[in-house]
């Protein structure tokens, strides 16, 4: 499909879909500003002008966020092919210039699966500077969904419309203990056998915390909770000191070593979704596009270590 490029000469109309591109890529102002070297008040100018020359409303305002019309998506492809086609004729290719991404999650997710993931990454595509921010869950959908990343990672249940979600792994939760407890010969864990135990438990806010109440309450079973975390790996470390056991999302926290706990499946099966969160109603950029299908890549191979892992026998190294 043939495409019309701003003719030579015509850099209004190329300043246009810089501007353009940045907001739709953003969606607020504040952040497209920075991008493009202006101050926030000329790009909401900048976009009011190129609407009323266009006839056409570009973006709709929705709890601080800026929504790109269909519109605006068009101008969004068009601007984007011909500022890399501009780009291509200057002698500056795509590929040679410095993106940067910003990638957010919960400590657990961050710390246990991102810090390598990333590290790797980096180290494929030196021209996209990665930065890492650790958010919690009630936060996670409204740092992406405002622009503040372009990427976060949950285990929880999130719901909101400014996100879009990928699935990156379904996993079914476990319980780990430490080595030498008890309930480590039997080879999967049921609520009956947690009656009493003492117990390291998620936070309310989680989901998994709801879906394990209602179990222990069907069952008429109740845990010795001891300490109550929000983190996973908190509840991992104190498990491994011998404070109690812990039924948690194996994604990431059973790896490759695991000194001093066993893993053991849980029964009735949980299921948790660990989701990829992306801004709605944009398009992604190449390296954001390319870091997802990174991220997806390496989560297949943290499942079958992990598979592994809750399928062998008490780790004493």
């Amino acid at each position: 499909m043939s495409r019309n490029f701003p003719p030579v000469g015509n850099w209004e109309l190329v300043r246009d879909y810089e501007i353009v591109c940045a907001v739709v890529a953003d969606r607020k102002t504040t952040v497209a500003a920075q991008r493009l070297g202006m101050s926030q008040s000329a790009v909401s100018r900048a976009i009011a002008a190129i609407e009323k020359r266009r006839g056409k409303t570009l973006f709709h305002r929705e709890s601080g966020r800026l929504l790109p019309t269909a519109e605006a998506l068009d101008l969004y492809r068009e601007g984007s092919a011909a500022l890399s086609t501009l780009a291509t004729l200057a002698g500056r290719r795509g590929e040679d210039r410095t993106e940067r991404l910003v990638v957010t999650a919960p400590p657990t997710l961050l710390q246990y699966f991102l810090v390598a993931t990333v590290s790797d990454f980096a180290r494929l595509h030196p021209n996209v500077t990665v930065s890492l921010a650790i958010a919690g869950i009630e936060n996670l959908a409204g740092v992406v969904a405002e622009g503040q990343a372009a990427v976060g990672l949950a285990d929880a249940a999130v719901m909101h419309s400014g996100i879009a979600t990928e699935l990156l792994l379904d996993t079914d939760v476990v319980c780990v203990m430490p080595v030498g407890h008890h309930l480590a010969a039997k080879p999967w864990i049921g609520p009956y056998d947690l009656d009493d135990e003492d117990y390291i438990t998620i936070n309310r806010k989680h989901s998994l915390r709801s879906s394990l109440d209602r179990v222990f309450s069907e069952a008429g079973v109740r845990p010795h909770t001891v300490v109550e975390t929000d983190v996973a790996m908190a509840a991992v470390e104190m498990v491994r000191s011998g404070l109690g056991v812990s039924v948690l999302n194996p994604f990431p926290i059973v790896r490759d070593r695991m000194d001093g706990l066993v893993v053991r499946p849980f029964s009735p099966t949980l299921s948790i979704r660990t989701n990829i969160m992306l801004p709605a109603n944009a398009p992604l950029p190449v390296a954001t596009r390319r870091f997802v299908d990174f991220l997806k890549e390496r989560s297949r191979a943290a499942l079958a270590a992990m598979l592994a892992n809750i399928a062998s026998g008490p780790d004493t190294r």
